[in-house]
């Protein structure tokens, strides 16, 4: 993943510039950047990490305020403007995979001024939905991601399209660089912390939820999240091994690590496609999420989940499924509603039918109900011990 962190300061970003000559050609990662502040791992220290790796935080769902989001003295309030200057691809800030429009920006204000950001932007790119929807909601139950917000973007130096400078780089894009507005967007912030693994992109796999130490309630109810919100998109790079930058000890090890989830752009849709692929129908849209099944085989408590990757439809023991139940269940009608006010859901476009079979817009409150029902099937759910 791309993406601009707080933590990056004035020595911070020299460090990160440097760093940034030791990159893969044609990719631009603060999480990998960061990841160098500690030891490589060896193959058997990453087994070791991701075996007592965290997965829920002990939280109360009640008090996350779901518009506003983390609450972080660097973080952007819903829809608000945010100016930052255009960064231009060279060998070394170039995405090196993804087909959706995203580029990256410097911030010019504040005390984060100059930092890196990642923005997905685009009215019609289901991505920049996905991401603020996948983030929001798994930081309200208390799994970690990257902090996502909604904001318009007005790019300094700015291409007349970003995404193709980038796109089709090294082909030089010759339009004017001017001051451009983007209504659409979700601007990325790291997690604060440092990235585990033994190479660059390396990630996790929802298949190796079965080495954790963590409780099998925990991993049964992280699977069955992922078909909650019908996270298709599961390749490995996707999901990181983390260590929160606090429990980083003198010797550069990790007392705590944990799992977290990077990209959630392909969620609140209907999972990957029959040939496992990732299409328009895996990113939010009401018509698919509204009616995909929760369960393929309630009786066994089967999820109903299509991924890219892993193995499909994983089953879910009961514990497993008190615990997801119990932390949806807090959530209100107003922290449900305001999960799909904050992604701006209704910009979306997308059309359903009144009872009358009349075409309407979908609104935030359709999708809420979704959500309701949804939850409900797993609240109303007992599965085998």
């Amino acid at each position: 993943m791309i993406a601009g962190t707080k933590l990056l300061r004035p020595t911070a970003l020299l460090a990160f510039i440097v760093l940034a000559q030791c990159a893969r050609p044609g990719t631009l990662d603060p999480a990998n950047r960061v990841a160098r502040s500690l030891p490589p791992l060896s193959a058997t220290e990453r087994a070791d990490a991701l075996r007592h790796a965290r997965i829920f935080d002990d939280i109360d769902p009640r008090a996350r305020d779901l518009l506003a989001g983390p609450d972080d003295e660097h973080a952007f309030a819903f829809d608000a403007v945010v100016a930052c200057d255009f960064v231009e691809p060279t060998r070394d800030l170039v995405p090196g995979r993804g087909t959706t429009p995203k580029f990256f920006c410097a911030l010019r204000h504040g005390p984060e001024a100059r930092d890196i950001v990642k923005i997905k932007f685009g009215k019609d790119n289901g991505e920049v939905y996905g991401e603020i929807l996948g983030s929001r909601l798994l930081w309200a139950i208390g799994v970690a991601t990257d902090a996502d917000y909604p904001v318009r973007i007005r790019c300094h130096h700015c291409p007349a399209d970003p995404w193709i400078s980038y796109r089709d780089f090294p082909t030089v894009d010759p339009s004017a660089r001017e001051v451009r507005e983007i209504d659409d967007a979700a601007l990325q912030r790291l997690f604060a912390g440092a990235v585990l693994q033994e190479h660059p992109d390396q990630g996790w796999s929802l298949d190796e939820l079965d080495s954790l130490l963590a409780p099998r309630a925990q991993v049964d109810a992280l699977r069955l999240l992922a078909a909650f919100i019908a996270y298709g998109d599961d390749k490995p790079e996707n999901q990181r091994l983390v260590c929160p930058f606090a429990a980083i000890d003198e010797h550069q090890h990790c007392r705590a690590p944990r799992l977290l989830f990077a990209d959630l752009g392909s969620t609140f849709g209907r999972g990957a496609n029959a040939l496992g692929l990732i299409d328009r129908e895996s990113r939010p849209t009401f018509a698919a999420w509204s009616t995909l099944p929760m369960w393929e085989d309630a009786a066994k408590c089967r999820t109903h989940c299509a991924t890219r990757t892993s193995h499909e439809n994983p089953m879910i023991g009961e514990a497993g499924r008190k615990l997801l139940a119990d932390r949806l269940d807090a959530l209100s009608e107003k922290q449900i509603r305001d999960l799909f006010t904050a992604a701006r859901i209704e910009r979306l476009g997308e059309t359903t039918r009144d009872e009358r079979g009349q075409a309407r817009p979908v609104t935030a409150d359709d999708w809420a109900l979704a959500f309701e029902h949804r939850r409900a099937a797993i609240s109303d759910a007992r599965c085998p011990n």
